[in-house]
């Protein structure tokens, strides 16, 4: 039985993904995300990605919904990720990272 807190592999998860850096402003953290924002898409996994600046402070927001958990650990180890984390180390970006299953509200 699947408890509240599970994630099941193959229900949709939705990912939110605050960020920040130190050494670098806002503009710049949401442009060298952008980098990520079609090679993401076209995974097979991805049903959608955003990327957002938030207003209250100096983070950037990405919100990707994936097909399943195992969609975004093939996201987390693909070539293009992996790729931007070794770019970007010097950045000393900080994450707060969400998954959550994705359970559409339909009215």
């Amino acid at each position: 039985m699947e408890t509240q807190n599970s994630m099941s592999p193959s229900r949709p998860i939705m990912v939110i993904v605050q960020m920040q850096s130190t050494h670098i402003s806002q503009d710049e953290l949401y442009t060298i995300t952008l980098t990520l924002v079609n090679k993401t898409r076209q995974e097979s996994g991805c049903i959608d990605y955003n990327c957002y600046k938030n207003i209250d402070d100096d983070s950037v927001m990405e919100v990707i919904l994936f097909e399943s958990a195992d969609a975004h650990q093939a996201h987390m180890s693909s070539p293009h990720v992996l790729a931007f984390l070794d770019k970007h180390q010097s950045l000393n970006l900080q994450y707060a990272v969400q998954r959550v299953n994705y359970l559409p509200v339909i009215v």
